[in-house]
Protein backbone atom coordinates (compact mmCIF):
# COMPACT_ATOMS: atom_id res chain seq x y z
CA UNK A 1 0.00 0.00 0.00
CA UNK A 2 -0.24 1.11 0.03
CA UNK A 3 -2.38 -1.01 1.32
CA UNK A 4 -0.16 -2.74 3.61
CA UNK A 5 -0.04 -0.41 1.09
CA UNK A 6 0.14 -0.92 -0.39
CA UNK A 7 2.06 -0.04 -0.32
CA UNK A 8 0.08 0.67 0.93
CA UNK A 9 -1.89 1.06 -0.03
CA UNK A 10 -3.82 -0.48 -1.51
CA UNK A 11 -4.15 -1.09 -4.33
CA UNK A 12 -1.74 0.38 -6.46
CA UNK A 13 -1.29 -2.30 -8.93
CA UNK A 14 -3.03 0.30 -11.24
CA UNK A 15 -1.46 1.65 -14.18
CA UNK A 16 -0.33 4.75 -13.72
CA UNK A 17 -1.88 6.02 -17.25
CA UNK A 18 -5.10 5.47 -15.85
CA UNK A 19 -4.80 7.58 -12.34
CA UNK A 20 -3.06 10.37 -14.38
CA UNK A 21 -6.37 10.76 -16.69
CA UNK A 22 -8.41 11.43 -13.24
CA UNK A 23 -5.88 13.96 -12.29
CA UNK A 24 -5.16 11.41 -9.66
CA UNK A 25 -1.53 10.76 -8.18
CA UNK A 26 0.00 7.51 -9.20
CA UNK A 27 0.33 5.19 -6.78
CA UNK A 28 3.01 3.19 -5.38
CA UNK A 29 3.52 0.08 -3.21
CA UNK A 30 1.14 -2.85 -3.82
CA UNK A 31 2.49 -4.72 -6.99
CA UNK A 32 3.36 -8.11 -8.16
CA UNK A 33 5.79 -10.82 -7.83
CA UNK A 34 9.27 -10.08 -9.09
CA UNK A 35 12.06 -12.42 -8.89
CA UNK A 36 14.05 -12.25 -5.92
CA UNK A 37 16.70 -15.56 -4.90
CA UNK A 38 14.58 -17.64 -2.41
CA UNK A 39 17.90 -19.32 -1.86
CA UNK A 40 19.30 -15.91 -0.28
CA UNK A 41 16.01 -14.94 1.63
CA UNK A 42 16.21 -18.27 3.31
CA UNK A 43 19.57 -18.02 4.47
CA UNK A 44 19.17 -14.46 4.97
CA UNK A 45 16.08 -15.48 7.24
CA UNK A 46 17.84 -17.75 9.30
CA UNK A 47 20.61 -15.37 9.77
CA UNK A 48 17.95 -13.39 11.24
CA UNK A 49 15.95 -15.56 13.28
CA UNK A 50 19.30 -16.57 15.12
CA UNK A 51 20.47 -13.00 15.85
CA UNK A 52 17.00 -12.19 17.21
CA UNK A 53 17.57 -14.98 19.86
CA UNK A 54 20.02 -12.77 21.57
CA UNK A 55 17.80 -9.69 20.81
CA UNK A 56 15.30 -10.83 22.61
CA UNK A 57 17.09 -11.26 26.03
CA UNK A 58 16.89 -7.15 25.58
CA UNK A 59 13.49 -7.13 24.45
CA UNK A 60 11.04 -9.92 23.55
CA UNK A 61 9.61 -8.13 20.85
CA UNK A 62 12.42 -9.33 18.50
CA UNK A 63 11.34 -12.93 18.76
CA UNK A 64 10.91 -14.11 15.19
CA UNK A 65 6.97 -15.64 15.90
CA UNK A 66 6.07 -12.31 17.66
CA UNK A 67 7.29 -10.16 14.70
CA UNK A 68 6.49 -12.71 11.95
CA UNK A 69 2.63 -12.87 13.73
CA UNK A 70 2.63 -9.03 14.15
CA UNK A 71 3.56 -8.35 10.70
CA UNK A 72 0.41 -10.56 8.96
CA UNK A 73 -1.99 -9.09 11.21
CA UNK A 74 -0.87 -6.08 11.29
CA UNK A 75 -1.29 -6.18 7.34
CA UNK A 76 -5.10 -7.59 7.90
CA UNK A 77 -5.53 -4.94 10.09
CA UNK A 78 -4.43 -2.65 7.32
CA UNK A 79 -6.44 -3.88 4.72
CA UNK A 80 -8.97 -3.63 6.97
CA UNK A 81 -8.93 -0.06 7.59
CA UNK A 82 -8.11 0.66 3.98
CA UNK A 83 -11.37 -1.07 3.13
CA UNK A 84 -13.78 1.54 4.78
CA UNK A 85 -11.34 4.61 4.82
CA UNK A 86 -11.17 4.37 8.32
CA UNK A 87 -7.62 7.21 8.60
CA UNK A 88 -8.01 7.26 12.16
CA UNK A 89 -7.24 3.17 12.56
CA UNK A 90 -4.81 3.85 9.73
CA UNK A 91 -2.95 6.45 11.73
CA UNK A 92 -2.33 4.00 14.87
CA UNK A 93 -0.84 1.22 12.26
CA UNK A 94 1.14 3.01 10.09
CA UNK A 95 4.03 6.28 10.65
CA UNK A 96 3.22 9.74 9.64
CA UNK A 97 4.81 9.99 6.11
CA UNK A 98 2.52 6.80 4.78
CA UNK A 99 -0.60 8.33 7.17
CA UNK A 100 -0.01 11.91 4.51
CA UNK A 101 0.80 9.98 1.32
CA UNK A 102 -2.59 7.37 2.10
CA UNK A 103 -4.42 9.69 3.31
CA UNK A 104 -3.84 11.51 -0.01
CA UNK A 105 -4.69 8.87 -1.52
CA UNK A 106 -7.99 8.30 -0.20
CA UNK A 107 -8.76 11.39 -0.50
CA UNK A 108 -7.98 11.28 -4.61
CA UNK A 109 -10.12 8.15 -4.57
CA UNK A 110 -13.00 10.35 -2.73
CA UNK A 111 -12.63 12.82 -5.50
CA UNK A 112 -13.77 10.61 -8.22
CA UNK A 113 -16.20 8.74 -6.25
CA UNK A 114 -13.82 5.05 -6.98
CA UNK A 115 -13.77 2.53 -4.12
CA UNK A 116 -11.17 0.63 -3.87
CA UNK A 117 -11.65 -3.28 -2.34
CA UNK A 118 -8.58 -5.47 -1.22
CA UNK A 119 -9.79 -9.07 -0.44
CA UNK A 120 -6.93 -11.58 1.10
CA UNK A 121 -7.38 -14.83 -0.19
CA UNK A 122 -4.54 -17.02 1.95
CA UNK A 123 -2.30 -16.61 4.85
CA UNK A 124 0.50 -14.06 4.16
CA UNK A 125 4.18 -15.74 4.18
CA UNK A 126 6.72 -13.55 6.28
CA UNK A 127 10.31 -13.72 6.24
CA UNK A 128 12.08 -12.15 9.35
CA UNK A 129 14.82 -10.73 7.44
CA UNK A 130 16.02 -7.54 8.91
CA UNK A 131 17.03 -6.38 12.73
CA UNK A 132 17.95 -3.70 14.66
CA UNK A 133 17.82 -3.22 18.16
CA UNK A 134 18.85 0.22 19.42
CA UNK A 135 18.97 1.65 23.12
CA UNK A 136 15.78 3.59 22.41
CA UNK A 137 12.54 1.77 21.62
CA UNK A 138 11.88 4.58 18.80
CA UNK A 139 14.81 3.62 17.34
CA UNK A 140 14.15 -0.46 16.71
CA UNK A 141 13.42 -1.81 13.45
CA UNK A 142 12.53 -5.31 11.55
CA UNK A 143 11.92 -5.58 8.37
CA UNK A 144 9.77 -8.57 6.69
CA UNK A 145 9.37 -9.90 3.33
CA UNK A 146 5.51 -10.35 3.15
CA UNK A 147 3.87 -12.03 0.38
CA UNK A 148 0.36 -12.59 0.20
CA UNK A 149 -2.42 -13.57 -2.81
CA UNK A 150 -4.82 -10.52 -3.04
CA UNK A 151 -8.09 -9.81 -5.02
CA UNK A 152 -7.65 -5.79 -5.28
CA UNK A 153 -10.26 -4.47 -7.56
CA UNK A 154 -11.77 -0.59 -7.69
CA UNK A 155 -15.13 0.48 -8.62
CA UNK A 156 -16.29 3.65 -9.81
CA UNK A 157 -19.22 5.37 -8.67
CA UNK A 158 -21.82 3.41 -10.40
CA UNK A 159 -20.36 0.45 -9.05
CA UNK A 160 -18.44 -0.72 -12.50
CA UNK A 161 -15.08 -2.15 -12.15
CA UNK A 162 -12.38 -0.34 -12.96
CA UNK A 163 -10.65 -2.18 -15.61
CA UNK A 164 -6.31 -2.55 -15.27
CA UNK A 165 -4.15 -2.64 -18.56
CA UNK A 166 -2.37 -5.43 -17.32
CA UNK A 167 -5.56 -7.56 -15.83
CA UNK A 168 -6.36 -9.51 -18.66
CA UNK A 169 -8.65 -11.93 -17.07
CA UNK A 170 -9.97 -8.59 -15.01
CA UNK A 171 -10.34 -10.78 -11.92
CA UNK A 172 -7.96 -8.55 -9.52
CA UNK A 173 -5.94 -11.24 -8.38
CA UNK A 174 -2.35 -10.06 -7.75
CA UNK A 175 0.39 -11.31 -5.25
CA UNK A 176 1.52 -8.95 -2.88
CA UNK A 177 5.75 -9.15 -2.17
CA UNK A 178 7.29 -6.57 -0.71
CA UNK A 179 9.85 -5.41 2.01
CA UNK A 180 8.15 -4.01 5.26
CA UNK A 181 10.37 -2.23 7.56
CA UNK A 182 8.12 -1.87 11.33
CA UNK A 183 9.03 0.53 13.65
CA UNK A 184 8.05 0.63 17.27
CA UNK A 185 5.24 2.70 19.04
CA UNK A 186 3.94 2.34 22.61
CA UNK A 187 5.88 -0.92 22.32
CA UNK A 188 3.94 -2.40 19.27
CA UNK A 189 5.38 -2.90 15.68
CA UNK A 190 3.82 -0.42 13.26
CA UNK A 191 4.65 0.00 9.21
CA UNK A 192 6.91 2.48 8.31
CA UNK A 193 8.07 2.10 5.27
CA UNK A 194 7.58 -0.39 2.19
CA UNK A 195 9.44 -1.65 -0.65
CA UNK A 196 9.37 -3.36 -3.58
CA UNK A 197 11.05 -6.46 -4.41
CA UNK A 198 13.38 -4.38 -6.81
CA UNK A 199 14.30 -1.70 -4.44
CA UNK A 200 13.87 -3.62 -0.80
CA UNK A 201 16.55 -6.46 -1.81
CA UNK A 202 19.13 -4.80 -0.14
CA UNK A 203 17.81 -5.27 2.67
CA UNK A 204 19.16 -8.84 2.13
CA UNK A 205 22.71 -7.66 3.01
CA UNK A 206 22.20 -5.01 5.63
CA UNK A 207 23.66 -5.08 8.67
CA UNK A 208 22.08 -7.51 11.63
CA UNK A 209 22.13 -5.39 14.96
CA UNK A 210 20.91 -7.87 18.01
CA UNK A 211 22.08 -5.54 20.82
CA UNK A 212 22.28 -1.81 21.46
CA UNK A 213 26.23 -2.30 22.46
CA UNK A 214 26.97 -4.04 19.00
CA UNK A 215 25.49 -0.73 17.36
CA UNK A 216 28.65 0.43 15.56
CA UNK A 217 26.68 3.27 14.14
Amino acid sequence: IGLIVFSMIVSFIHNRRLYASEGMAAPTGWGRVRPISRQRLRERAREVELAAEEALTDDPAFAPEAVKEGAAQLHQDIVAAWNTGDREVLAGLIGPDLLVEWSRRLDDYDRVGWRNVTEVLGPADVEYVGLVNRTEDAEDRVTVRIEVPLRDVVYDRNNNLVMRKDDANADGLVTLAEFWTLGKRNGRWTLVSIEQDAEGAHHLDAPIVASPWSDDR
